[in-house]
Order: structure tokens, then sequence, then C-alpha cells
């Protein structure tokens, strides 16, 4: 029976497999090829591996990476390991030196994903007389000493999956798996794969050339690569209309309610008949009682920051509806200090600061959003940070509406932390330090 951090893993590979399906659409074809399959792994530096037809796992790597908020590490492992196959990698075992040719695969793998704009996970740097795309290298190196430690280097830093579990369809890694399509990888087998990935890389190259080369190959995925992979993605713009339903959050913020002594010395506050009496009895001297201080309550600095990112478009109406019950919650005697409304995908692309919840009724009809590219919490909490928390404002909480499917930062805020979720469902990857309140179909919250 499946285990519940199975079923989560399951969860997040298949999740990782969608994003770059969306983000790198001429690798559709390639991601469809490959079947997840969880294994129990020896080796503690196993996550992913390929024999060409099935994508191994180990659960509690992909798992604990992902509560790290490395789930883009995942995204450009499977891409990796993509471009392997798009390139013929898993059925080319002509080269006499394996470890020297797997050194030069990496290399130009690494090479192809630098050029489409997706950045090495590790932050290794490729050396720079080790620029040169394709297979050709293996020859130079084969001959050379020098260039061949170079290269082997290069590639043992840059490499992502054990190449044993392709090259050789032997158990390199240590993990419990049966065999592929009940062969042990026989000519047979193999030749299906190969056939299977040249499919694949015609798809990519739209029928033209399957032969192009990997610079061919680079600059393909570079013309058709979506906006916002971990980086700024242009703005897509639309109108969002508020649907039915509101969710109350005065249980949610009641324990991080702050009360405040102010001085009830506002005209509003005097009597005006003991004023006028002042007036009439000394001429020029009003009697005014001495100022009396009430209790106002108030939470401080506020953050609602709305995921826009193409995951949560379909959500975007729901979201609008609650933000505009919060604002109704403000206006029933809640004060704020000051009132930041963001919006982000992979990058923050709007915000705006209120200082009265007055300013906030034209979110009643329809709000401007931005966005739709891929997903990152992570400047939402950078930009909190540099222009709050370092400038001395209290913070008195974050509320984050998404659907929790995105990078997460790898230590708690100094603030607390809500994620508004749409769906009922168990959110087990969230971090600790996150709470969460999903919203049912008819609008209450469940914490």
């Amino acid at each position: 029976m499946m285990s519940t951090k199975e079923k989560l893993a399951y969860k997040i590979v298949d999740k990782a497999l969608a994003n770059v399906k969306e983000m790198l659409e001429p690798l559709t074809y390639a991601v469809n090829l490959l079947t997840p399959q969880a294994v129990s792994a020896k080796d503690e530096d196993f996550v992913m591996a390929t024999d060409g037809e099935h994508l191994f796992f180990d659960p509690d790597q992909i798992v604990n990476y992902y509560r790290l908020g490395m789930h883009g590490m995942l995204e450009y492992q499977i891409v990796h390991i993509l471009l392997h196959g798009i390139l013929g990698h898993f059925s080319d075992r002509s080269y006499v030196r394996k470890k020297l040719a797997w050194g030069v695969m990496d290399l130009s793998i690494a090479q192809i994903m630098e050029k489409i704009g997706i950045p090495c996970w590790n932050e290794v740097k490729i050396p720079l007389n080790l620029d040169t795309i394709g297979m050709g290298l293996y020859h130079q190196a084969a001959k050379n000493t020098g260039l061949a430690k170079r290269v082997l280097w290069a590639g043992k830093e840059l490499a992502v999956d054990p190449h044993e579990f392709w090259w050789d369809r032997k158990d390199a890694a240590g993990c419990s798996r049966g065999k592929v399509n009940g062969k042990e990888g026989g000519k047979e087998g193999e030749d299906i794969i190969a056939d299977r990935w040249e499919q694949a890389r015609e798809y990519l190259l739209e029928g033209e050339n399957s032969k192009l080369s990997a610079d061919e190959v680079a600059k393909k995925l570079s013309q058709k690569k979506s906006l916002g992979w971990g980086s700024e993605s242009e703005s897509g713009c639309q109108r969002v209309k508020a649907d039915s339903g509101e969710c109350s959050f005065r249980e949610v913020f009641k324990e991080f309610l702050v009360k405040k002594s102010v001085s009830k010395d506002q005209l509003d506050f005097y009597d005006p008949m003991l004023y006028q009496y002042g007036l009439d009895l000394y001429e020029d001297v009003p009697l005014i009682e001495p100022a009396e201080e009430i209790d106002e309550i108030s939470l401080e600095n506020m953050v609602i920051a709305i995921d826009t990112s193409g995951s949560c478009e379909g959500y975007a109406s729901e979201f609008l509806s609650q933000i505009i019950g919060i604002f109704r919650e403000i206006g029933k005697g809640l004060q704020f200090d000051r009132i930041y409304l963001m919006q982000c995908d992979c990058s923050i692309q709007n915000v705006c600061e209120f200082e009265d919840v007055e300013e906030l009724n034209e979110v009643k009809d329809s709000m401007q959003m931005y966005g739709w590219g891929g997903t990152s919490f992570i400047p939402v909490f950078d930009w909190v940070d540099r222009n709050l928390v370092k400038e001395g404002k209290n913070v008195g909480c974050l509320l984050y509406f998404s659907d929790a499917e995105g990078d997460f930062p790898s230590a708690a805020p100094e603030y607390p932390t809500f994620f508004i979720t749409p769906e009922e469902t168990e959110y087990s990857w969230l971090p600790k330090w996150v709470r969460n309140v999903s919203l049912n179909k008819s609008g209450r919250k469940r914490s």
C-alpha cells in the first residue's frame, strides 16, 4: 500500500512535469514518454533517474526538496533528463571512455539550458574554455589529458542523474525496481526506446530535420520557452471581477490584533453644550474636558499577496471575492497602519499601498491583475523583508492567496503567514510555519 509520503511525492513530481510542459511546450512529447515510478534508493544523493521509459524518484528526497522550497530544482532535473533523451544519449554507447562521454553530455545539456535562460540549479559555472556544444568535444578531450580532466570535473559538477540507468540498464543507484516492460533491456527494447525519443526530437524540431545539432535544439527551445521560468515575465493583464461568496477573517486576525491607546481629543469628542457654556460665561474661554484615552484595535502593517501565476488564473475571481470580504471586515473597526496589496507570479508584478480602507472600494467592481507566468512565492517574502522588516516596520501578518504550488523561502519569516487556498485539500507539503485557510465552495474557512 502506498504511503502518505509516496502519494505526496507522486503529486509533486506530476506537478513538476506539468510545469515543464507549460514552460517548454516543445518538450511535451518527451515528458509524456516517461512514467513516474517511486523507488527506494540506497544512495543518499539519488533524487531522479531514468531508463528512457520511467522517471525513477526517491519519495523522501522529492518531499524534502519541495519542503525546502527547491521544487525549481526538480524541474531543472527533469529538463536535463529530457534533453539527454532528445539528443539521443540514452542509446548512444559508441564511446570507449564512458565517463568522459557522460561528462561531455552533461556539459552539453548545461550549455543548452544556459542558452535558453534556465540557470544551473547549483550555480556551477561552465568553464569558458569548454564552450563547444555537442559531442565533438569528446574526441578533442580523448586526445588531450588536460582537457579531459576539465571535462570530467565539469561533467561531475553538472550531472543531476545517474547515467548508468540508461547506459547499462543496470540497477546502478541501488534502487529496488523491476524489469523494464518485463525485459532486461535487450536490443528490441532499446530500439523501441530510441525510436520514441527520435519522435520526441522531431516533435521539438517540428519535423524540420531530426539530425539538427544541439545548438539548433537550444535555438528552438529559446523560441518556444514560455515567459516566467525563473525570471521576470512580461506582464499579462486582465480585468477580474469578484465572484460570489466571502469568508470571515476576523478569527484569523484575532490573535494578532494589537490594542493601542489613543487620545480622544478631536473636536468630534468634545461636549458641545459644555463648550458653548464656557464661551457664554467666559467669552473667549471654552470649557473642554481633559483628553480621554480610548483603545483602538490595530493590526499594524498588513500584506495581502495574490498569486497571479498561470496555475491560479481560474481562481482569480474567487481570490478577489475574499479580498473584498477582508476590506469589509476592516471597515467594521479594524485599523491598519498600511495595507499593501501585491501581485506576484514568479516575480513581483504590482504593489499598491493604501492608508484608508475607502481607497480600496474600487476593487469591488473589478481589479487589474498582472502576471500569469511561472510560480515563486519567494519574491513576496523578499519584498516584505527589504521594504518593511529591515525598515523597522512591524508586519501584522501576510495573507497569500494561492494554490500553494511554488517555491517557499527556506527560513520562516518574522511575521505570521497564511496561505488562503481554494481547495479543501491536505496541503501537507506546506512549511510548518505556514498556516492554511482553505475555502470550500460555500466560502467558509477551514484552518
